[in-house]
């Protein structure tokens, strides 16, 4: 007697009954053994829907043997389901990468004038780097910043998406619904007119957008947030936020926090000697194409390495997926990698200490005490010190990571405006000190206008 449910099926079907149509049969089929004739019809179904379509052609079977049933009386032959085709890990080949890097180059050469060539071999590697994402110990910022518009900063973005790994724009977007973004498939932002979001017009959501991009530089690091549980209730949930940015802005600086994380390039406006190509939406399947190529190469680099670098704490996390892919890549790339990494640290380091310098004046010029109404002629530079210590609107209490700014890193803030501590004579004392009569001369210069 048949005892498995293929065997009954196939006992039926040779005495010229399929159980499927004949109610009758299939009634009395079903009372005796309901359970076991509908898991195998669920299973047949599942394994009807998971095998991929097969024409007459007898070839088209393959991979995919027939098989009967053991013990099977009139059994019906049936395929084993195709094991999914997964393709190999296409190996690493040393100095492979040159030449790809080599075409990322050239095409934003062909679209976009950028202000030296430390910013091309810059920009080329952050766009690799994306594709690297999530694999690396931090998420390098790209920070593009102009004092005027019509300096390329758009157009940049514009080549720079279709190039990079999964691009999401969200010059209009909200900060819940860039966190929600970054958590699925995102692994690039692009933040456009960043200015209108960090400049003096800052609405209430700036932290927040902040707190997002500061976060995100690092795996592991999230963003909590409240999300609706049910009708009437929200259940605080942490959101992976880790994604590489990237953010233009128009004659304002980012806040600190974003720009210690950020290679930075301060555009500028080409000459009438410096041509550029059209672009075109048209060219954007051609771009992709190349972004593809480069994720491709970028799949293959072995990425859990220290590279050799110049820089040292921030400066060289963040230059660090830059240095793995200029390595792997050979050829001039680790060469010139590097010398980029100094030479933009070391600019973007030397504005910052210009800007600090202003920083520094306008404070001596708020806080200069007075006596009986006016400004004292002089002051001595342990009193200039305290009183620069004490102010709680500035951060002179905590200018070197967390201490207090010494009387010589004064002196080196100042040089720059000709001003030096001298020993200054008053009622028979002397000290170390400094007169108002130069800071107003540097007032009126830097300052005032």
């Amino acid at each position: 007697m048949p005892t498995s449910v293929e065997e009954m099926e196939g006992a039926l079907r040779a005495i010229g009954v399929d159980p499927a149509e004949d109610d009758d049969i299939e009634m009395q089929f079903f009372v005796h053994h309901r359970e076991e004739i509908q898991e195998h019809r669920a299973t047949a179904a599942r394994r009807e829907r998971e095998e991929p379509a097969v024409d007459d052609d007898p070839s088209s079977a393959e991979g995919m043997p027939e098989v009967e049933e053991p013990g099977a009386s009139g059994g019906i032959p049936v395929r084993e389901p195709k094991p999914p085709k997964t393709s190999p890990p296409r190996p690493f080949v040393p100095g492979a990468g040159a030449r790809v890097l080599d075409e990322v180059e050239a095409l934003i050469r062909r679209y976009v004038i950028l202000p030296n060539e430390e910013a091309y071999v810059a920009v080329t590697l952050w766009a690799a780097a994306t594709h690297g994402m999530p694999a690396w110990e931090h998420a390098t910022r790209l920070v593009v910043i102009s004092a005027v518009k019509g300096c390329g900063k758009t157009r940049l973005f514009e080549v720079l998406q279709p190039l990079s790994e999964e691009p999401l724009s969200v010059s209009a977007a909200t900060t819940s619904a860039i966190t929600r973004s970054l958590e699925g498939v995102v692994r690039t932002v692009f933040h456009d007119e960043a200015d209108t979001v960090f400049g003096p017009k800052a609405g209430s959501g700036v932290e927040k957008l902040r707190g997002i991009y500061n976060a995100g530089f690092q795996p592991g690091a999230g963003v909590l947030m409240s999300e609706r549980d049910g009708e009437e209730g929200w259940t605080p949930r942490m959101f992976e936020v880790f994604a590489m940015v990237a953010l233009a802005s128009k004659g304002v600086e980012l806040p600190d926090t974003i720009m210690d994380r950020a290679v930075v390039i301060r555009m500028r406006k080409k000459l009438p000697s410096e041509t550029v190509g059209n672009f075109r939406q048209k060219h954007i399947p051609e771009i992709r194409a190349l972004g593809r190529k480069l994720g491709e190469w970028v799949g293959t680099v072995p990425k859990d390495v220290e590279p050799e670098t110049p820089l040292q704490n921030r400066e060289a996390d963040l230059w660090e997926p830059l240095l793995i892919l200029a390595d792997a890549a050979g050829g001039e790339w680790p060469t010139r990698a590097r010398k980029a990494a100094v030479g933009l640290t070391e600019a973007e380091d030397g504005i910052a200490e210009e800007d600090r310098s202003l920083d520094l004046l306008r404070d001596i010029k708020r806080l200069w005490p007075k006596e009986n109404g006016k400004h004292v002629p002089v002051i001595a530079t342990v009193d200039l010190l305290g009183i620069l210590h004490d102010d709680e609107e500035s951060s002179w209490d905590r200018h070197d990571h967390g201490r207090q700014i010494t009387n010589r890193q004064l002196a080196d803030l100042l040089r720059g405006f000709a001003i030096a501590p001298t020993t200054i004579k008053v009622k028979q004392k002397s000290f170390k000190g400094y007169r108002l009569e130069w800071f107003k001369g540097v007032s009126a210069r830097y300052l005032d206008q």
